[in-house]
């Protein structure tokens, strides 16, 4: 896999999800960037979509950080990034300027040979992060994601807002360690 820093970063997106399923763009800035999941050729963004972590160390307030070095609103942005790209597996190493080294491992359910495991509709994003201070520390992860059904691909989501939405619903489901959360 090559690693892309610094100027690079701007020419770099890989796709993920699973075969056939649709697939969402992870980009040079650590956004999620493309969303081509709704039966599109467009590339639109859904906004409001991304990972940030709160780190607290000990004795001292929280901060936050967005997992990209673009903001979103209210959060701050990671001050760089490196990206290790080799198709089905991305790393990006996160420069989040707190006591704290994030590595966010995003990747597709590619398993050579076998196409039915290999095609489930899923991306998997895994979030490591590393006490690099002096003093024990909170780590939090905060995931956001907008419920985006009824979006066709069509036109900009504008906020929370797109005339395809309709009633959307968000609901927790539990079941024994499991917990998930359904968008209708």
């Amino acid at each position: 896999p090559r690693v892309y820093s610094g100027e690079h970063l701007g020419a770099v997106a890989m796709p993920i999800g699973g075969i056939g399923t649709g697939t969402i763009w992870l980009d040079g800035q650590g956004r999620l960037r493309v969303w081509q999941i709704f039966n599109n050729g467009t590339e639109p963004r859904v906004p409001g979509s991304f990972l940030a972590l709160r780190v607290q160390p000990e004795g001292e307030p929280a901060s936050l950080r967005v997992l990209q070095t673009e903001p979103e609103p209210g959060f701050a942005p990671c001050a760089g990034l490196s990206f290790e790209g080799g198709y089905p597996v991305a790393r990006l190493d996160f420069d989040t300027g707190l006591p704290v080294a994030a590595r966010l491992e995003a990747f597709s359910p590619m398993i050579p040979t076998d196409t039915a495991n290999s095609s489930l509709p899923c991306v998997i994003l895994r979030v490591t992060a590393t006490n690099t201070g002096d003093k024990p520390a909170e780590v939090s992860l905060v995931a956001t994601l907008q419920n985006a059904v009824g979006y066709e691909g069509n036109g900009a989501i504008e906020g929370v807002r797109h005339p395809g939405f309709g009633r959307n619903r968000n609901r927790v489901l539990r079941e024994g360690p499991m917990t998930a959360l359904e968008m209708t």
